[in-house]
């Protein structure tokens, strides 16, 4: 057998990239519904993260399909 070579990364799945989306979205939210403390931020800072993270994993996923 052999084995990969260092550097090239096997592209991900369509599953394996909306669901780290979906996780992501979901610790963004837990943030904001936390009482104000170290891990707490603002809805807009939540949103304005949740649109990037989209972007990267629209990006990612754009050679075989969209989200």
């Amino acid at each position: 057998m052999s084995t990969p070579e260092k550097g090239i990364e096997t592209p991900r799945t369509k599953e394996v990239v909306l669901q780290e989306f979906a996780d992501f979205c979901k610790a963004q939210l837990e943030q904001v519904s936390a009482e104000p403390s170290g891990n707490w931020m603002s809805e807009e800072d939540a949103l304005e993260r949740i649109r990037l993270r989209m972007k990267r994993a629209k990006e990612e996923l754009r050679p075989e399909e969209t989200i």
